[in-house]
């Protein structure tokens, strides 16, 4: 059974980012970071290990404390690679997302995360 998440307070953090550091997450960028708090309130996201509705609460949280510091590092990854590419908008697309999700998960500190 899926624990309650809260997308609102997802998206106010995206907003907030995007807001400090004048770049926009895509919506492919956007729709990814939020399913993966739809993952992890339902307990189905391929997780290696079944969640009680306790350890997905948590994780929820720890994934939402994280969620700032894991979006400024996805845009200055976005804006190392338009820099490199020569890029001149400021959107962050799915593929940076996806590729530092990795570094975001091994923050969340329970089993759950496939490695």
């Amino acid at each position: 059974m899926a624990v309650p998440v809260d997308l609102g307070k997802v998206e106010t953090t995206i907003l907030a980012v995007e807001n400090a550091t004048k770049w926009r997450f895509a919506l492919p960028a956007r729709t990814t970071i939020q399913q993966l708090f739809v993952s992890l309130a339902a307990d189905e996201g391929g997780f290696k290990t079944l969640m009680n509705d306790e350890v997905r609460q948590t994780a929820l949280f720890i994934a939402h404390a994280g969620l700032t510091d894991f979006l400024n590092r996805v845009v200055n990854k976005s804006a190392e690679v338009a820099q490199g590419s020569g890029y001149t908008g400021k959107d962050v697309g799915f593929p940076v997302v996806v590729h530092e999700i990795e570094a975001w998960s091994t923050t969340i500190s329970c089993v759950c995360w496939p490695r």
